[in-house]
């Protein structure tokens, strides 16, 4: 049995060899009863430490090699004998909600390089030591995944004294952490940092931006920023990512006067975040945050951010119930009433921003959408929050469809319209708003079209639209009118 303490060992406790069944590693350290276990836990999510930069120092330690191991003769490894990065990695282990770590010559002093690349491809994450000061300033670390270790180990080509990043501007501000741009002062490489904010609730502050790691690994999709490392400075957590973002789409919806150079792009904003839920949802994730201050623009196309809150559920039912997380005025209505919820609650708050944006597309403001939506009333009771006004959401979608939107405006519109119901089970799926919003269409969109192609084009929605006198007619040939609008 493993012990259940959790304080550190004194000067003279040993980390003894447990006996466990076979697995790939053959064996681990675990950081909470600073024992070597044999072989790999079921289930179980481990580091690996890469002290290549420091391996001479590491060497003069006074561990005593015997048969080619770093056991001593009484078969245990005293802790006090270990090299300070590899306490400072163990701990780092633990803080980071870890338990287990890999050490080559600790854990198997016999592997190769073969063998050392192969788990590092399978460990949640790699810990390079890069330094050996102890000043809190300092960076003597990163924490890496495989695909990114020899982008990092590349840095250590510099002098140590130049890991340092310095900020470029300010990218944005939340409740956990802020995000800026930063410039590795010896590569002149700037990234999109994330610092994770003074912890008063260390725990949760951790889980969440740990979850945010693990999230970004798993993704590779070219709407969703990519996870490149992460240090500890200060004692804040410090994510990198790339590409590095303009704004956020919050701030760039209250500077409407800045559309006009964006206005060409928006029919790919809106199918590029459509997409990125699809590839979540398809990976069994949900965002479960969706909103327009986690939407970053980049360039011509937009990022979906922010993962600390997203759920991976490929292992459980994508259903969850309870108190959690959320943004009031974005919540889809049975995560504001804390019932059973899943994939379709991703829907409904993708809904609300692509109100939103729809909303400036046609030359609308948000003012007045909140006023349409009561959320300018001097009324005490009156609540910010679109979940508890989907018929007024509703209403001024109508009101759009009658400002004589563009073809593809009309099936952004439409769509919209249904994400924005109240029972999920009317919502549609990622797929079907992928679907609903065709690329064909709105290359057609983007390209731009003269003034008669477009009232030629306009003459056939109308001629085909179903009679509604509500405005947002049904198609006759589809739900999400493929025939009419291309």
């Amino acid at each position: 049995m493993h012990s259940k303490t959790t304080t550190r060992p004194s000067q003279q406790q040993d980390l003894r060899f447990e006996d466990n069944t076979n697995a790939t590693p053959s064996s681990l350290i675990d950081v909470r009863s600073y024992q070597v276990v044999r072989s790999t836990p079921h289930g179980a999510k481990w580091l690996a430490l890469d002290y290549s930069w420091a391996s001479e120092r590491c060497a003069q330690s006074k561990l005593t090699y015997k048969a080619g191991s770093l056991v001593l003769p009484s078969g245990s490894l005293r802790y006090a004998n270990l090299p300070i990065p590899f306490k400072r990695a163990m701990l780092l282990t633990r803080e980071m909600g870890y338990r287990y770590l890999w050490v080559d010559i600790l854990c198997e002093p016999n592997e190769n390089t073969q063998r050392r690349e192969a788990i590092y491809r399978q460990a949640a994450l790699i810990v390079v030591i890069v330094g050996f000061k102890a000043s809190p300033d300092h960076i003597w670390h990163f924490t890496c995944d495989y695909k990114n270790l020899h982008t990092v180990l590349s840095w250590a080509q510099d002098r140590i004294w130049n890991y340092t990043f310095y900020q470029v501007r300010n990218l944005g501000q939340g409740a956990y952490g802020i995000v800026d741009e930063v410039r590795l002062r010896s590569t002149r490489q700037t990234f999109a940092r994330k610092v994770c904010l003074s912890r008063q609730d260390g725990k949760l502050m951790q889980h969440r931006y740990l979850q945010e790691i693990e999230i970004l690994q798993k993704f590779d999709h070219p709407n969703i920023p990519k996870f490149v490392a992460a240090y500890v400075q200060r004692r804040s957590l410090n994510i990198l990512m790339l590409p590095v973002a303009e704004c956020d789409l919050r701030e760039l919806l209250s500077r409407p006067h800045e559309w006009a150079a964006k206005l060409k792009f928006l029919p790919r904003w809106f199918l590029s975040l459509a997409r990125a839920i699809e590839y979540m949802h398809g990976l069994s994730c949900r965002h479960k945050d969706i909103k327009p201050a986690n939407i970053l623009i980049s360039g011509q196309d937009v990022l979906l951010s922010d993962f600390g809150t997203s759920q991976d559920f490929s292992t459980s039912d994508s259903g969850s119930s309870g108190p959690g997380f959320m943004t009031p005025k974005y919540c889809a209505p049975e995560v504001a009433q804390k019932q059973q919820r899943g994939r379709k609650a991703d829907i409904f708050s993708l809904g609300c921003v692509f109100l939103e944006m729809i909303t400036i597309c046609l030359q609308q403001t948000l003012y007045r959408l909140s006023e349409h939506l009561g959320f300018s009333s001097k009324s005490h009771n009156a609540q910010a929050v679109y979940h508890q006004q989907i018929p007024a959401m509703h209403s001024w979608l109508k009101h759009l469809y009658r400002l004589n939107p563009l073809p593809y405006q009309e099936r952004i519109l439409h769509i919209t319209s249904r994400m924005l119901e109240q029972a999920p089970a009317k919502r549609p799926t990622a797929v079907e708003i992928c679907k609903a919003l065709s690329p064909e269409h709105l290359q057609y969109a983007v390209q731009g079209r003269d003034d008669a192609v477009h009232q030629e084009r306009h003459t056939i929605v109308l001629r085909h639209r179903s009679v509604n006198p509500e405005g947002l007619g049904s198609y006759s040939s589809s739900p999400f009118g493929h025939a009419t609008c291309r």
